[in-house]
């Protein structure tokens, strides 16, 4: 199949892109593959080829079509990487949704809603963001890091703390090479599994709080001029969000069941 050519666009202001369902027109749009990355047997980077009219707003979602089924993507890169759009999937064991998904080839159509969605956008007014993610979770905090370190930051800084299952052999050069670049502004901890969580996975939940609370603590952050974000497994993060709100920390949050 031959792919429909691409332009890319131009940035705006905020790192939003202008656009959306054309008046009239289908209620799904279509995307091509470009490309895929298999990490692991079971964790894939997954470029597409976006419809012209889709936008997104850096930190949010979209949702993918197959066969009448369809599912939730975090979107790894930023509105001004527009037209591709890539997405962080994992494989759910005996999914139906995922056995169609990983047999995506180059070229391959997929039906794509217009409205991207999800809470996990810039909050410009805190200029401390600290991001906290498991698995696929990084994928939000990738694309709100392309697109507010394309410029340079001004007064924001942001820290990153993500529980890693495969996700570094994604991004792990990329947040080196975003450090290097902005000295000072982006500082990041990609950590493995804990092992008394891989032991027990009932424990997960109440260790990541502990981690969590304890790498909060190491910043010595103003509460007031900070921005939480969490994105990840809810059986990971429910419990540390809600420590954190009740210690008074802003939150925003997107939870993966």
């Amino acid at each position: 199949m031959t792919l429909p050519s691409a332009s890319r666009r131009a940035p705006m202001p905020g790192g939003v892109m202008r656009g959306g369902r054309p008046k009239g027109g289908p209620a799904l749009g279509t995307a091509y593959v470009l490309r895929r990355q298999d990490l692991t047997p079971d964790l894939m980077r997954l470029w597409l080829q976006a419809p012209p009219s889709f936008s997104f707003r850096a930190g949010q979602h979209c949702t993918l079509v197959l066969e009448g089924q369809e599912r939730p993507f975090f979107i790894a890169s930023a509105p001004w990487e527009l037209p591709l759009l890539e997405l962080l999937a994992r494989r759910v064991p005996r999914g139906s949704f995922s056995h169609r998904l990983w047999h995506l080839a180059e070229g391959d159509a997929v039906a794509l809603r217009w409205q991207a969605q999800g809470p996990l956008t810039f909050d410009r007014r805190y200029r401390n963001q600290v991001f906290v993610s498991t698995g696929v979770g990084i994928a939000p905090f990738v694309s709100l890091l392309r697109d507010r370190l394309h410029t340079p930051p001004g007064v924001h800084r942001f820290w990153l703390l993500h529980l890693s299952v495969g996700e570094e052999l994604a991004y792990a050069q990329e947040l080196a090479g975003l450090a290097g670049r902005h000295p000072g502004a982006l500082h990041y901890s990609l950590v493995p599994p804990l092992p008394k969580a891989i032991r027990n996975p009932e424990l997960g939940g109440p260790l990541m709080t502990k981690a969590v609370r304890r790498w909060l603590d190491a910043l010595d952050l103003d509460p007031r001029l900070t921005m939480i974000y969490l994105a990840g497994r809810r059986c990971l993060l429910e419990g540390a969000a809600e420590q954190l709100q009740a210690l008074g920390w802003r939150l925003k949050r997107q939870f993966v069941d």
